[in-house]
């Protein structure tokens, strides 16, 4: 082999080498980062956690909000790796929350009333901020989006309406059932073989009981303002090894694959 071929064979595999070394860096800094923040709960401290192991392979700078970036020298000279993110963006806010959540818990445990209410009262208006920031760009996101398809209104759902006795007639809120009248038609053009049980919950709320063999799944649809596909249904299922889980989902497309998940989990589609 000539002497510049064996030269570029040895830059490329160099250069491979290289890359391969930086790939590991990068995903062992983020496995480390991941780890501390499921640990601790604080993305600055599973920030500085990553800022540490980094600091024995190069230079790096840590954010505010716990994202670091990092510079790392190779016989190539300084390799710069763009910050190495968190791709599980909800594990990173569950922290968030949970720090929310803890904040929440100290005042009320350790403040007098009013100190503890002024407080509480200052973390929940800067929740409310980001659910209104959430609410604004999930509408954005929604009308790029195709809109899922209506069937026409199943008579099980009519039926099943007809039977609510008088006071839950009365008491059903009409924002409520008219939310509930096009989620269903949303689900029973997808999965025409399902049904539900219809009840009135908390507030007028309708509550659909989904058929499923070996657990329950329900969602309590409440209104939204935004428009379809916007939702607004508190979804509960059940589970033999967690017990019962709940929560919010906002749009019908996420709505659509969690039940799903559910129809194909007990085969009933």
């Amino acid at each position: 082999m000539k002497t510049k071929d064996r030269h570029e064979s040895y830059d490329r595999k160099s250069h491979l080498l290289q890359e391969k070394f930086l790939a590991l860096i990068e995903k062992q800094t983020e496995s480390t980062y991941l780890r501390a923040l499921a640990e601790t709960c604080s993305p600055g401290e599973a920030g500085r956690d990553a800022e540490r192991y980094l600091e024995v392979n190069g230079v790096c700078g840590i954010q505010g909000d716990g994202s670091f970036e990092a510079t790392v020298d190779t016989d190539e000279g300084p390799k710069y790796l763009s910050g190495v993110s968190v791709n599980d963006a909800v594990n990173e806010a569950t922290a968030f929350c949970q720090s929310l959540n803890n904040q929440i818990s100290r005042a009320f445990d350790a403040l007098p009333p009013e100190d503890a209410l002024r407080s509480i009262g200052a973390v929940w208006r800067l929740a409310e901020n980001t659910c209104e920031l959430a609410a604004a760009r999930s509408r954005l996101v929604l009308g790029k989006l195709p809109r899922p398809c209506l069937s026409q209104t199943p008579d099980w759902y009519r039926n099943r309406l007809e039977e609510l006795d008088e006071e839950d007639g009365a008491a059903v809120s009409p924002a409520s059932l008219a939310a509930s009248e096009t989620i269903v038609r949303a689900v029973a053009c997808k999965f025409p073989s399902l049904h539900a049980e219809v009840s009135v919950g908390l507030l007028g709320r309708v509550v659909l009981d989904w058929h499923a063999l070996s657990s329950r799944y329900a969602w309590m649809i409440d209104a939204t303002e935004l428009p379809f596909p916007a939702v607004n249904i508190y979804e509960a299922s059940s589970h033999a090894v967690c017990g019962i889980e709940t929560r919010i989902i906002h749009d019908m497309h996420e709505a659509l694959c969690a039940i799903g998940e559910m129809a194909n989990r007990q085969n009933v589609v």
